[in-house]
């Protein structure tokens, strides 16, 4: 072997090893529900990051995964499912979101923010499969009912923000996947 290409292979392998070493992983967004909290006023959840992150969920209850009445697949049988997932602008919403690929005949699912996912009579959802974020849980005002309070998570619409930041942040660019779970 010639001197150069001795230097040639040893800088390659110096290379692959730096670069295997420094890269950041992918960064895989874990939502645990849990399952014994479950009603038709949602399915609470935690969501972490990985990366320093954390926060609550609220989600519809498990229906099959029916689109647009159904919390996102796994099925309760405890099996986790990971999802592609990408930081997206919802016209409807007006902010960034984390939206998930199209899998299972569901489309268009996001992590966004909302208050309820409620599903029983006179109840009020914002989500139809989606995944809402925030922090901490309580019995919220409904502004169309005056006085009426429903289950709901709270201090959404900040939290889905420092979710984005974070995001940004910590993922520099690069894809990431959010993997749901039952506890």
């Amino acid at each position: 072997m010639r001197d150069n290409d001795y230097i040639y292979n040893l800088i390659a392998v110096s290379m692959r090893e730096w670069f295997r070493t420094h890269r950041k992983p992918m960064m895989d967004i874990k939502i645990v529900r849990d399952l014994s909290r479950m009603t038709l006023e949602g399915t609470p959840g935690k969501l972490d990051t990985g990366t320093g992150f954390t926060c609550d969920t609220l989600e519809l209850h498990w229906a099959d995964n029916q689109r647009g009445i159904s919390c996102i697949t796994p099925a309760p049988d405890g099996t986790s499912e990971t999802y592609n997932a990408t930081i997206w602008h919802s016209p409807t919403l007006n902010r960034d979101v984390v939206r998930l690929e199209d899998k299972y005949g569901r489309q268009d699912c996001l992590l966004h923010n909302g208050n309820w996912a409620g599903e029983g009579p006179n109840e009020v959802t914002q989500v139809h499969g989606c995944t809402e974020v925030g922090r901490g849980y309580g019995q919220i005002k409904r502004p169309v009912d005056g006085n009426v309070t429903q289950f709901g998570i709270m201090n959404s619409v900040v939290t889905l923000e420092a979710l984005i930041a974070h995001i940004k942040e910590n993922a520099d660019d690069q894809p990431f996947t959010v993997s749901y779970s039952w506890e």
